[in-house]
């Protein structure tokens, strides 16, 4: 079925394809009623497909209707073609994925990097305490808005693979774990980690710990996202009563699940760090720069 200029339930008009997945596409779309650009998730038309994975986009629009949160992808609707595709609407995020934005700067400073990770954390903290695993946290799983009135506003997307648990359950150590861990990789990757598993030594102490504690095999029973939090905020609250100088850096080695070892790399050997203005507007990717093209018959409000 070529979906690009349908309408899905009299109510949702198909204008072009945002990406494509080995289940669903994602579409940029319009829902006519309000005149509102909106992100539309459909099941791909196929019977092997559906019948491997029957209930995974299902699955997502519950999880998503049960998150209100500013730093997760809100879900506005859901419901099935004719043809019996599950279908998800979502709000439409203008801006980069946080994947996108960090090969244009390298790497952020260690105050950035923390100012980001604490949205996360927050994203986190709310899905854990519904009971509820994000399972697949990663830097093209995050978007930085571009038309927020929050300078870099973070947004967690993705939820394909996200997981209900029981909070008193013992598998819930293991998601929440698991979602640390992802946390603590992303982290890393901020602060300049490149493909060598190497750790700046211009990344403070303190923050070293934070992703120490990430990256524990079996982190400690308080360990959690909120827990994680604080401990950021409290290196920013630390590091702002210096003027925003971080401490020295001291030698930290850290090895992750692969078993390969973060080294330090030497200060001088290190690229420039990307610092921000008070002002700035993130470079959107081509899909999200598009203009929202005009339908037949359809009347633009102002």
């Amino acid at each position: 079925m070529e979906l690009i200029g349908a309408t899905l339930d009299g109510r949702y008009r198909l204008v072009d394809c945002l990406s494509m997945g080995s289940h669903a596409s994602l579409y940029r779309s319009v829902q006519l009623s309000i005149d509102r650009a909106v992100a539309l998730k459909v099941e791909r038309e196929d019977p092997e497909c559906v019948r491997a994975m029957p209930s995974r986009l299902r699955r997502e629009i519950g999880i998503l209707a049960a998150l209100n949160h500013p730093n997760i992808v809100s879900v506005l609707d859901g419901g099935e073609t004719e043809a019996g595709q599950s279908y998800l609407v979502m709000e439409l995020l203008r801006g980069a994925t946080l994947e996108a934005e960090l090969e244009r700067v390298v790497r952020f400073d260690a105050r950035h990097a923390c100012e980001l990770a604490i949205q996360l954390c927050r994203a986190l903290t709310a899905a854990h305490s519904l009971g509820i695993a994000h399972r697949d946290l990663q830097l093209s799983n995050i978007m930085v808005l571009d038309d927020s009135a929050v300078r870099d506003q973070v947004k967690v997307v993705g939820f394909g693979l996200a997981q209900s648990f029981a909070r008193d359950a013992e598998d819930a150590a293991v998601e929440v774990g698991r979602d640390l861990y992802c946390l603590g990789r992303v982290l890393c990757k901020l602060l300049g980690m490149p493909p060598t598993h190497t750790l700046p030594a211009s990344v403070p102490p303190p923050l070293a710990r934070v992703v120490s504690m990430l990256f524990a095999d079996r982190p400690e029973r308080e360990t959690s996202a909120e827990s994680v939090h604080d401990q950021l905020q409290a290196f920013l609250d630390h590091n702002g009563r210096h003027n925003g100088r971080p401490e020295q850096a001291e030698p930290v080695t850290l090895v992750d699940e692969d078993a390969e070892t973060l080294t330090v790399v030497p200060l001088a050997e290190q690229p420039t760090l990307h610092t921000f203005p008070d002002r700035r507007v993130l470079p959107p990717t081509p899909l999200y720069a598009q203009r929202m093209p005009s339908l037949p018959g359809q009347v633009r409000r102002r």
